[in-house]
């Protein structure tokens, strides 16, 4: 599932060429009707994909049995466009402990919270920025690993 990502924005792409295609049908078939723009086109394709959302998820504003707004929660925090790809080079161990601690503490903290579709790029991108804010015990660990001690020298 690591392409979870990929796949929505593949599934994205072909929705955006399904919608030229159908506009390049009529424009050959039919005649013009000026009222009719690329933006309704787009509209109209936008709301299948809301309608699909509320199928999925029952209507929406509503959370199984709690009566709360999860429309908010319903999206990433930022679009996959926004995220580049890059090489991440663990230990099958280490990316195994990585991948138990995202699936047994963190998703389940996110369930908690009505926040049930987070994307890998979510996950990461949050799991890069607290390492990041926690320099210093990425550095204690390498140290212990080459079994030089873990404390720093300042």
């Amino acid at each position: 599932m690591a392409f979870d990502d990929l796949d929505q924005a593949e599934q994205a792409e072909d929705e955006r060429s399904d919608t030229q295609d159908a506009a390049e049908e009529r424009d050959a078939s039919e005649p013009v009707d000026a009222s009719v723009t690329e933006a309704d086109l787009t509209a109209d394709s936008d709301s299948h994909s809301e309608n699909r959302r509320q199928d999925d998820a029952g209507p929406l504003g509503s959370s199984a049995g709690t009566g709360e707004d999860t429309t908010a929660h319903s999206e990433p925090a930022f679009g996959f466009e926004e995220a580049k790809q890059r090489p991440l080079y663990a230990r099958q161990r280490a990316w195994d402990e990585f991948e138990d601690a995202l699936a047994i503490d963190v998703e389940p903290t996110l369930r908690r919270h009505d926040v049930r579709d987070a994307s890998k790029r979510e996950l990461h991108d949050a799991a890069l920025r607290v390492l990041a804010d926690h320099a210093e015990e990425v550095a204690n660990t390498v140290l212990e690993a080459r079994g030089l001690g873990s404390d720093i020298d300042d």
